[in-house]
């Protein structure tokens, strides 16, 4: 999938958000892709959408492409350590979701912070102080 250097990518972080709990933000200085340290740069440096768990990383990258119809940018993820290729997929994977699927607004419920899990929908759970969010697609 591609997309335009002025297309938004916001909507790729609430699906992570939603369906992963490995879901976190990466933030890399410049330096860290010079020459020779074999790294890809995120697709956001100072906030790109990622999965970690335990001591592996999987994140969003953009790669350039030309095509007839001016500049774009492919997505993919770029992984690192012993899961980087389980982490990779799954990210891969609600990337493929984002994209036959971009205006599909997600459901987002919620209950006060006591409701007992029995008595919540389905959907990704984010507790809170206050209140517990469902997150669905």
């Amino acid at each position: 999938m591609s997309v335009a250097p002025d297309e938004p990518l916001d909507g790729i972080w609430l699906r992570l958000s939603a369906t992963d709990s490995a879901t976190c933000r990466l933030t890399v200085r410049p330096a860290a892709f010079a020459d020779g340290t074999g790294l890809h740069r995120p697709a956001i440096p100072a906030l790109t959408p990622a999965l970690a768990e335990a001591d592996s990383l999987s994140y969003l990258i953009l790669q350039p492409v030309n095509h007839d119809s001016g500049r774009r940018y492919r997505l993919g993820a770029a992984g690192y350590g012993p899961a980087a290729q389980n982490l990779a997929e799954r990210l891969t994977t609600q990337l493929r979701a984002w994209d036959t699927g971009r205006s599909i607004q997600p459901s987002i419920t919620a209950y006060p912070a006591e409701t007992p899990d029995s008595r919540l929908a389905r959907g990704h759970r984010i507790n809170k102080p206050s209140v517990r969010l469902l997150i669905a697609y």
